[in-house]
């Protein structure tokens, strides 16, 4: 993707999170809720420095706000070798299925559990690196365990 991106191609980036399987009273009826986007676009390498820089800091914030100003950014070398791209939206298609379990009338006296499991993605307690043990937990990680910090 980033080879065609930087040779201006056209590219499609798919992204989709799992909320839950949808455990019905028949197999055929299963189902699972779900959020997917789907761009589609030219790719627009980004090239100058301080650009690179800028989408480095967004990211980190974007995974733990607060991360980009607490450690070490990317050097003129790391900056040099890693690709980044812009992607002007040329197209884009979001669909989202909700929604609860859906039988058919014949098998609502079924005996079998049904509902919905929901899934979701969380922050677990972190484990700090060997020589990290004198360092104090930053605020912003105690927040994100807490759930309080969910990137800016």
């Amino acid at each position: 993707m980033l080879t065609a991106g930087r040779a201006g191609l056209a590219i499609c980036v798919e992204a989709t999170l799992i909320d839950g399987y949808v455990l019905a009273r028949s197999s055929f009826n299963h189902t699972v809720n779900y959020r997917c986007a789907i761009v589609h676009g030219r790719g627009v390498p980004v090239t100058d420095q301080d650009s690179k820089l800028k989408v480095f800091r967004a990211l980190l914030d974007k995974i733990v706000d607060g991360r980009s100003g607490d450690c070490r950014g990317p050097t003129k070398r790391e900056l040099a070798q890693t690709a980044v791209l812009s992607l002007p939206l040329t197209d884009a298609s979001v669909r989202v299925q909700s929604g609860g379990v859906v039988d058919e009338p014949e098998d609502l006296s079924f005996s079998c559990w049904a509902g919905i499991v929901p899934l979701r993605v969380t922050a677990g307690t972190p484990i700090a690196d060997v020589d990290e043990n004198l360092i104090p937990l930053p605020g912003y990680l105690r927040d994100m365990v807490r759930g309080t910090n969910h990137g800016s």
